[in-house]
């Protein structure tokens, strides 16, 4: 099985842009094929928590 990793861009898009074609052919993917870094997490967290998103 192929494997995805999926960088900070990307993820932003998806969240930023849900019926995009990009996002429709991510979630066209199995869900075991995606990851992410644990970089990448803490860089979108920062960013919620920069824009006051979540408490």
């Amino acid at each position: 099985m192929r494997q995805y990793l999926l960088d900070t861009n990307i993820l932003s898009h998806v969240i930023k842009q849900p019926q995009s074609t990009l996002t429709q052919k991510i979630l066209a993917l199995e869900s075991d094929s995606l990851c992410t870094s644990i970089i990448v997490a803490c860089e979108l967290h920062y960013g919620v928590e920069k824009k006051g998103v979540v408490d």
